[in-house]
């Protein structure tokens, strides 16, 4: 009866380690700095954060998020990280490059929009191999998750699919998602599921 009792408290320890593990910061936590970058144009009113604003939400928060163009290094685990978004395409021309891909390609459902980013990870330090994929981001649209999607890219839409990233090494891919149409889109990225730390980048609004 004791060792049931026993095992029965690492199996309900272990489950809280896990689910812990599994939740991700919304404040920044293990942002470091973002990075501009100069040669990439954006919307001069996204870049427009009061004083009372910073000081209120750090930079790469979610509440404060980071703009494509910006680059946010990260830390978690002891691992350093940067990550941008290179390219966003979304609305008509994402729809059509999706459903003009492939004819299983479903069309969105009504009230809905394809959403293509293009990521941009540098895993800058680390003591070895580390698995990068789509499962690290996530988007969110009035704080709701949305749906990534599992369609059929064109051949040179290379997509950010899960393998091995060595220190120093760049990763750079697609990934899709089903977004509601006219709303804000927030991409989050988690580099490890068992530390909390998150870094958020707007990709901003198409009409």
């Amino acid at each position: 009866m004791k060792k049931i009792t026993i095992f029965s408290i690492l199996i309900i320890s272990l489950a809280t380690v896990v689910a812990a593990g599994c939740a991700s910061d919304t404040a920044g936590n293990g942002v470091q700095d973002v990075k501009t970058d100069e040669n990439i144009e954006d919307n001069a009113s996204q870049d427009q954060v009061t004083q009372s604003e910073q000081t209120a939400s750090v930079k790469g928060s979610f509440n404060n998020p980071a703009t494509t163009g910006e680059t946010v290094v990260i830390e978690a685990t002891g691992q350093s990280y940067e990550v941008s978004v290179t390219e966003v395409q979304r609305g008509e021309k994402a729809n059509y490059i999706v459903k003009n891909e492939n004819e299983f390609n479903e069309n969105p459902a009504s009230g809905y929009e394809y959403l293509l980013v293009k990521t941009k990870v540098t895993y800058t330090k680390g003591e070895g191999p580390e698995n990068l994929g789509s499962t690290e981001f996530k988007v969110f649209c009035d704080g709701v998750e949305c749906t990534e999607s599992w369609v059929v890219l064109p051949n040179d839409y290379i997509k950010f699919d899960s393998g091995d990233v060595m220190p120093g090494a760049t990763k750079e891919g697609w990934i899709a998602y089903t977004v509601p149409t006219g709303k804000e889109a927030i991409l989050s990225f988690q580099p490890n599921m068992f530390d909390e730390n998150t870094a958020y980048i707007s990709l901003g609004i198409i009409q």
